[in-house]
C-alpha cells in the first residue's frame, strides 16, 4: 500500500510475484506520483470484478505519473488486473507492454465518478474479460489506446467497453488497435501473437522488437 501524509514520490515495485490473494490488492496506491510498477507477475486471485474487492495493480486515489510496464497476469478469475479507481483526481497514467490475461477486467479505468485526467495504454496485450472505461465525460481524460492487442468476446468497438459515459467521442482515442474475438486465434495460450498475426510482432502488444525500442509516452518526469 503506497500512502503517506501528504503526497509521496518516487516509489518502485519491481520483479515481484503476487499470488493467491483473497479480498485484497497486490499494489494499492494513494497520494503518490512518479511511481514505477514493472516486471511483476500476478496470478491466481479470487473475488474481484467491478464492485468486488480483489484486484492487482491499483492506483486508487490522487495519483499521477504512474508507469505500469511489463507486468504479467494470469488466472485472475474475476479480479481486475490493472484497476484505475479514480476515487479522487488521478492523471498521467501510462500502461505499456503488459500481458494481462484471463481476468474479470484486464484493465479498468475511471471506476469512480470523480474527475480524472490522461491515461495512456500502449503496446499491451489484453486477453479475456472486459477492457472497461467508465465515467469519461467531456472534461475528463483523454483515454488513449495505441498499438494494443485486445481479445475478448464483447461486441463493442475495438473490444473496449464504455459505461456511464457522456457523448464524448474525442475523449476516447484508439489508434492502430488489433482487436477481435477469442475464436479468431489472434494470440496463443501464452498471449503471444499466432503465426497468422506474426506481422504484428514488434509493433502491437507486449512482444517487444528490441531493434526499435519505444520512447516513453510521458515526458518531463524528473
Amino acid at each position: 500500500m503506497i500512502t503517506r501524509s501528504g503526497k509521496g514520490s518516487y516509489f518502485v515495485a519491481q520483479d515481484n510475484t503476487f499470488s493467491d490473494i483473497h479480498h485484497g490488492y497486490a499494489i494499492l496506491g494513494y497520494d503518490s506520483d512518479k511511481v514505477l510498477i514493472e516486471g511483476n507477475t500476478l496470478h491466481d486471485f479470487n473475488e474481484g470484478g467491478y464492485g468486488g474487492s480483489t484486484h492487482g495493480i491499483a492506483p486508487k486515489t490522487n495519483n499521477s505519473y504512474w508507469f505500469i510496464r511489463g507486468n504479467y497476469t494470469y488466472n485472475m478469475n474475476n479480479a481486475g488486473s490493472v484497476w484505475i479507481n479514480t476515487y479522487s483526481y488521478t492523471s498521467d497514467i501510462e500502461i505499456s507492454f503488459n500481458r494481462l490475461f484471463n481476468s474479470g477486467e484486464p484493465l479498468g479505468i475511471g471506476l469512480e465518478p470523480a474527475d480524472y485526467g490522461r491515461v495512456f495504454s500502449y503496446r499491451n496485450t489484453y486477453v479475456g474479460g472486459t477492457v472497461l472505461v467508465k465515467f469519461l465525460t467531456n472534461n475528463r481524460g483523454p483515454v488513449s489506446f495505441a498499438y494494443d492487442v485486445i481479445v475478448n468476446d464483447n461486441n463493442v468497438t475495438n473490444h473496449i467497453t464504455e459505461s456511464d459515459n457522456t457523448s464524448s467521442p474525442n475523449r476516447l482515442v484508439a489508434t492502430n488497435v488489433l482487436s477481435g474475438r477469442s475464436s479468431e486465434s489472434i494470440v496463443d495460450s501464452n498471449g503471444s501473437l499466432t503465426s497468422s498475426y506474426a506481422s504484428y510482432i514488434g509493433t502491437h502488444g507486449h512482444q517487444i522488437n528490441f531493434a526499435k525500442p519505444a520512447a516513453a509516452l510521458l515526458t518531463g518526469v524528473q
